[in-house]
């Protein structure tokens, strides 16, 4: 079966893609990193999405429901600060909203790539 120069490139871009994610995601714990630094993934938003403590709310009752992760509250209320553990392999990291338009994830001292995109993707 021959493969036709269209798909050809749509699979490098494709590999071109996940490679970049993988990169992103990769090497953000804190136990991986000289000096322990922190290695923080910010989401950020053309517009303000979080004007109000209900839209905080919102976003906090939606990472309770964070599948096969448990998310402790940290702080509510004008900012919000919670920190998620992905069960299914023991993975941390602190989420922050500090601002109308971003969410700062900061990775803990475990903090494996699969978590990472698995809680960027529920996010998104």
């Amino acid at each position: 079966m021959a493969v036709s120069i269209s798909q050809r490139r749509s699979c490098c871009r494709f590999l071109r893609r996940s490679l970049e994610r993988l990169r992103l995601f990769s090497n953000r714990g804190r136990a991986v990193a000289p000096k322990h630094e922190v290695k923080p993934l910010e989401i950020a938003y053309e517009k303000a999405v979080f004007k109000s403590p209900d839209d905080l709310k919102r976003l906090l009752e939606s990472l309770r429901r964070f599948p096969n992760g448990t998310c402790t509250v940290l702080h509510g209320n004008p900012y919000l600060h919670v920190t998620l553990v992905d069960d299914v392999d023991l993975s941390g990291a602190d989420v922050w909203v500090l601002s109308q338009n971003n969410i700062l994830i900061v990775p803990q001292l475990r903090a494996s790539t699969g978590a990472l995109k698995r809680l960027v993707n529920y996010i998104f």
